[in-house]
């Protein structure tokens, strides 16, 4: 998962806009998943989106550093694995 910030010139409901964005950060988009507006704040108007989390995948560690590193991105998340365990 990552969180980006929203950029004015992108409308996270065209999902052929949202898909190359994410294609340009690197990122494989998850079809199953849809963009979730964050929370703006205080800081964005009438409590307006200020970013959003997307869910995907990137080829590698340099791709993933490259993401990380990206101005727009704010924070990457790794899937963590789920696993059975005892009580």
């Amino acid at each position: 998962m990552v969180e980006v910030r929203l950029s004015p010139a992108l409308d996270i409901h065209d999902q052929e806009a949202v898909g190359r964005y994410m294609a340009d950060l690197g990122i494989e988009p998850d079809p199953e998943t849809a963009p979730v507006p964050m929370d703006g704040g205080q800081g964005s108007p009438q409590g307006a989106p200020s970013s959003f989390i997307l869910n995907g995948t990137v080829s590698d560690k340099s791709a993933l550093k490259a993401l990380e590193a990206h101005p727009d991105v704010i924070k990457v998340w790794g899937d963590s694995p789920i696993a059975p365990f005892a009580p």
